[in-house]
């Protein structure tokens, strides 16, 4: 299951992931994210690892 989150203060976006990835897998939906996303020049994509957003 994944969080995602916007952080406005520094133009963070935050993805978390309950269960553990393997580094290809981080590195495809960090892809994927950045797509969707469509992230501005200015904005930061953070990818969590077996991490709940609170």
């Amino acid at each position: 299951m994944l969080q995602v989150k916007y952080i406005a203060e520094n133009k963070t976006w935050v993805v978390a992931c309950r269960t553990p990835l393997s580094s290809e897998r981080i590195t495809k939906l960090q892809k994927e994210m950045e797509q969707e996303l469509k992230l501005n020049g200015d904005e930061r994509l953070i990818i969590l690892n077996y991490a709940e957003i609170i």
